[in-house]
Parts: C-alpha cells; sequence; structure tokens
C-alpha cells in the first residue's frame, strides 16, 4: 500500500511532501511550452528544451513553428528522434501538439524518458 492508497481509505488524514529535488539526467529530456501566440499572422511557440552544443547538453528556448523538428533542432539528440516533429501549434488552446500525439499547454513541460530494451 502506497501513500495514497491509505489516504484514499481514510488511514491518514493527509499527506505531505518533504521537498521536490530535480536532478540532471543524460536519459531524460526536457521541453517546457513558454508562450504560445500569433507572430507574424502565424502561430509560433517559445519552446525550451535541451540541445547538443560543443560544451555539451543545455537548455535553450527557441521560437518553434509548426513543421519543424526537435531532433534537428536539437543537435539530433536520439531522445527526440521519434516524434517530436511539431504538428500544430494552437493559438486557442495555447498548447503544441507534436508529431506523436503527445500535447504539451503553454506553462507546461514534460520530461521524455530514453529507454532501450536489450534481449
Amino acid at each position: 500500500m502506497n501513500p495514497v492508497d491509505a489516504y484514499d481509505l481514510g488511514l491518514v488524514k493527509r499527506i505531505e511532501v518533504d521537498g521536490i529535488e530535480e536532478c540532471e539526467n543524460a536519459n531524460q529530456a526536457f521541453v517546457e511550452i513558454r508562450t504560445v501566440k500569433l507572430q507574424s499572422k502565424r502561430p509560433a511557440a517559445k519552446v525550451k528544451f535541451d540541445v547538443a552544443t560543443k560544451n555539451g547538453v543545455q537548455r535553450k528556448e527557441i521560437t518553434a513553428r509548426g513543421g519543424q523538428d526537435l531532433y534537428v533542432l536539437s543537435g539530433n539528440r536520439d531522445i527526440y528522434k521519434d516524434g517530436y516533429t511539431i504538428n500544430e501549434i494552437d493559438v486557442v488552446s495555447k498548447s503544441i501538439t507534436f508529431s506523436n500525439g503527445q500535447q504539451i499547454f503553454e506553462g507546461r513541460f514534460m520530461f521524455i524518458i530514453l529507454v532501450s530494451i536489450r534481449g
């Protein structure tokens, strides 16, 4: 039984989080949608994500438009290889939808975890 199960069963009155710690992990990549708006009458978004540079992986912010691929923009980081082409930037819902179907809203972020299975 985990803490949430105990709360749902009424065995505890509340759950407190002692702290949250974010750590850098080479097997995770980060995508954050900073803003979504019309720019020159076309939808655009400021996207913050991890980019391979000559000094290692760094978090950068770019202005992106539909059709752009985070794999290419990231310096060909494998973590963005499958499905991170921007299909749609929706100014009304303030979101981006990627070719893999994932949707992220303005002000939100996600971590992408690279999993490799060896047989």
